[in-house]
């Protein structure tokens, strides 16, 4: 069984994130990982209009797993593969994805995934700053909400 490689899309030049991360990372970081994993819904939607397709099974087994924080890194993680569609694994996942010579019904390819993820980091820090600072505001003014309501 071929092993599960793992492809990173690492963004940088986050100035409007790290200016926001000023308020404080016990502000900004459930904002950061909300909104990772929101870019991560939008990539999975946009790979599975690419994925390989032949009876489904592939295709069923996409997810966007729950944003997380190691150290300094906040993630989130698309994948394909392992339990889809009943008990048969789903092995075959890393092999569409990197053989480019496999010939796929229109529209469908190898590099599903890397390849709706490059896309997405065009523009990603602008998106990225932008629905931060809307999370944000609108925790503010909930909570400017509640406290008028307690006077």
């Amino acid at each position: 069984m071929a092993r599960p490689r793992q492809s990173v899309v690492k963004i940088d030049g986050l100035t409007r994130v790290i200016k926001l991360m000023g308020r404080g990372a016990e502000e900004v970081t459930p904002a950061l990982k909300e909104v990772l994993y929101k870019e991560g819904q939008d990539i999975l939607r946009e790979a599975r209009v690419q994925v390989p397709y032949q009876y489904g099974a592939l295709s069923s087994s996409g997810r966007v797993h729950t944003a997380y924080v190691v150290g300094n890194t906040t993630a989130v993680e698309i994948t394909f593969g392992g339990a889809a569609g009943g008990e048969l694994p789903v092995n075959y996942a890393i092999i569409q994805h990197e053989n480019e010579k496999f010939k796929h019904a229109e529209g469908r390819k190898a590099k599903y995934l890397e390849d709706p993820a490059l896309d997405a980091a065009d523009g990603f820090a602008n998106r990225l700053g932008n629905r931060i600072e809307n999370i944000l505001r609108k925790r503010n003014r909930a909570e400017q909400q509640e406290d008028q309501d307690l006077i």
